[in-house]
């Protein structure tokens, strides 16, 4: 008798755990049908905007020189400091406050506080902050992050600029570029169409008849 009552409290447990088991299973399988379906597109979205980034990467151009040798084009190091908003942190995993990333930032770089706020408050996945900086600007910056244990969500990255050294001599025959690595005049252009050719959304392009404004 007290064999029959110990088997029928097993069958009993094993029946309830069973039971906590298939409502827990039907849960988990309800929710997961849930994000699949009813949110499926906006998370996906969400995913592809966090993991994925356009970049445009200036190639770095060759020396022109003149028939004595001097350098009349070349161009120089500088970088271009973008940021993740909302994926900044410090080395304890903790985020940064808005207000301390645009102090930073605004301070290192020589730039408008409320401007680099308003580009920190933003909701995209990166936002550039400058172009073009100084390697001497970009160590400050990087030393504000060391100083502040900032691990994550500033990004420094290489870039060129094309320097002049005799500013508009002989413009008309190289050609010049803008601070966007923008060119003008035909000989550049057509010159380029065969070394742009490998090169990662480098230049926009311009039309020929456009002059630049030295003023």
């Amino acid at each position: 008798m007290k064999k029959s009552k110990d088997k029928k409290s097993t069958i009993a447990k094993l029946a309830f755990t069973a039971c906590v088991f298939t409502i827990c299973f039907l849960g988990i399988l309800t929710n997961l049908g849930r994000i699949l379906v009813v949110h499926g597109k906006e998370y996906s979205e969400s995913a592809y905007n966090n993991q994925m980034k356009n970049q445009i990467i200036s190639p770095k151009r060759g020396i022109i020189y003149d028939v004595n040798g001097n350098v009349l084009a070349m161009s120089i190091s500088v970088e271009t400091i973008s940021i993740n908003p909302g994926q900044i942190f410090y080395s304890n995993k903790k985020n940064v406050p808005n207000e301390i990333i645009a102090e930073g930032l605004a301070t290192t770089l020589e730039l408008d506080y409320n401007e680099v706020l308003e580009k920190v408050n933003k909701k995209s996945s990166v936002v550039v902050i400058a172009k073009k900086v100084s390697e001497e600007k970009a160590e400050a910056l990087k030393t504000w992050l060391n100083e502040k244990k900032i691990t994550t969500g500033i990004n420094i990255d290489k870039d060129t600029k094309r320097y002049y050294p005799y500013n508009t001599v002989a413009s008309n025959l190289i050609g010049i570029c803008n601070a966007d690595n923008v060119r003008y005049h035909w000989h550049r252009k057509s010159l380029e169409q065969h070394t742009n050719r490998n090169s990662w959304q480098n230049c926009c392009h311009a039309r020929c008849q456009e002059k630049p404004n030295f003023r």
